[in-house]
């Protein structure tokens, strides 16, 4: 174990059910080299009154257990305390881009409802068409895709630079459709239905691929991508 330091942290706290208005906890922490924002809630969670978080797989492949710190989504397994900023307390609060279930916890279900509308899997072609199989290269550009977590911190980075209830671009569900639009088994318009997600309201800056835990290159494999396939399409 490394060297240990103490931090503040301000804990959001609400439940929509019992509570008129959110409120903050403050907790005092000990952290290492090695402790992740996962880690200090989990000791918050052990040592002081429970609080409702989600965090599942820690290998940063789940994507369920991102939050906001400093005003900032990151993903708490992955996320390390000394990369974040340091010499004042830390805030730590839920994603805002999924309704509210209680304290950091959010409702990830109408984002996989909506994910479902768009029919994240190959359209075959219609009766007596052949469907074309992979070829090498083929798979090798959709590869790029499996990396996501589906996290949603993108659609989080998205969305704060928007005025509020301004609709804003979905990164995660244009990367599936730039994938898609990519796959040549399938045979659905999705650079059209892109558009109907804000393909056309990507101003290009590039915040998904800031924000991205996985140094995943969000904007080129998405709306990137779709706007270069867009005038053959349209």
């Amino acid at each position: 174990m490394g060297e240990t330091h103490n931090i503040d942290v301000r804990l959001f706290r609400f439940d929509p059910n019992s509570d008129a208005s959110p409120r903050y906890t403050r907790h005092a922490v000990a952290y290492d080299e090695h402790t992740s924002v996962l880690d200090l809630l989990e000791a918050i969670n052990d040592t002081a009154e429970p609080f409702a978080f989600q965090r599942e797989c820690r290998m940063y492949r789940c994507g369920s257990c991102a939050v906001k710190v400093n005003g900032k989504p990151v993903l708490a397994c992955q996320k390390r305390i000394k990369e974040l900023e340091q010499g004042r307390e830390l805030v730590i609060e839920p994603s805002t881009c999924f309704p509210l279930i209680k304290d950091l916890l959010v409702d990830f279900s109408a984002d996989l409802f909506q994910r479902a509308m768009l029919r994240p899997f190959p359209e075959a072609a219609g009766a007596g068409l052949q469907t074309p199989g992979l070829k090498e290269s083929d798979g090798n550009v959709l590869r790029q895709y499996t990396a996501c977590a589906r996290c949603a911190v993108c659609v989080e980075a998205c969305a704060a630079r928007r005025p509020q209830g301004e609709h804003a671009p979905n990164p995660m569900h244009l990367l599936e459709l730039a994938r898609l639009a990519q796959d040549p088994r399938d045979r659905a318009s999705r650079t059209l239905e892109a558009l109907s997600e804000g393909l056309d309201l990507c101003d290009a800056c590039r915040e998904c691929n800031r924000a991205c835990p996985l140094g995943i290159s969000v904007y080129e494999l998405s709306v990137g991508r779709l706007r270069a396939l867009l005038p053959a399409q349209v």
